[in-house]
């Protein structure tokens, strides 16, 4: 169950708009905001048939673009990406039945031979197809990143190359950015005016939780749930646990 976080709840809702006007969001928030939780939620609440929707942790290793891609083909499916298909072929990569594979290895073999120039060259080679597969997309694809002070410098510098091709490109394409770090909104690009900025303090209102201690079948008086609250600094999981102990 979460409590709050309702503007930063439906600015997610609105990424699978059909005419979204702010299709990047950045969530900011310290380590026990809460941020987890929300992204959780709001994963879950995505409705398929609505949107394709790709989640990644930059926690994890081996998150990069050719990740990214492959995780694209397999939400996707794989017939929805022919561009980025043929891209892989004219690189000489052995493509099974003509398909991509659901794993990043082919990808990866595309993106890490050569100089560095040359993998350069063909990241922008395979994204510029990519984004020419989603453009054509019935429904919005929506790439969520948690973490993303913690991701590589590849894929850093691959999002930000996103965000600025973003509001003249591929207009199915929404991202979201969330971390305790995130892209700076104060620049003259244009991104930043599709761009929709959050900052996340957790929970101290006791009011936003008399919801969840309701759902929890729980009874307890709005003081005591204020102390809580006060004790905890809006820590949500912290306040969470707080109300589950047995009084």
């Amino acid at each position: 169950m979460l409590a709050n976080y309702k503007e930063e709840r439906a600015a997610f809702a609105r990424l699978w708009e059909r005419q979204c006007r702010e299709r990047i969001l950045l969530l900011r928030g310290q380590s026990g905001c809460g941020k987890t939780s929300l992204l959780k939620h709001c994963r879950q609440s995505a409705q398929p048939e609505k949107v394709f929707l790709i989640f990644v942790d930059c926690k994890r290793d081996g998150i990069n673009p050719a990740e990214v891609f492959s995780l694209a083909a397999d939400h996707a499916g794989r017939n929805r990406l022919p561009a980025f298909s043929q891209c892989l072929r004219q690189h000489n990569v052995e493509i099974r039945d003509n398909q991509i594979e659901g794993n990043s290895n082919q990808i990866s073999v595309v993106l890490g031979g050569g100089s560095e120039q040359e993998r350069k060259e063909r990241l922008v080679w395979l994204t510029n197809a990519w984004l020419e597969d989603i453009s054509q997309f019935d429904r919005p694809l929506l790439l969520v990143v948690d973490t993303y002070e913690k991701a590589g410098a590849d894929l850093q510098s691959w999002l930000r190359s996103l965000l600025v091709r973003l509001p003249r490109a591929c207009k199915p394409l929404r991202i979201v950015l969330a971390g305790q770090e995130v892209p700076d909104t104060n620049t003259g690009e244009e991104w930043a005016d599709c761009c929709c900025e959050r900052e996340l303090n957790g929970v101290p209102e006791p009011e936003h939780w008399l919801p969840v201690v309701e759902g929890l079948g729980l009874q307890i008086p709005q003081l005591f749930l204020a102390g809580i609250c006060h004790a905890m600094q809006g820590n949500p999981a912290e306040i969470l646990k707080a109300i589950q102990r047995p009084f």
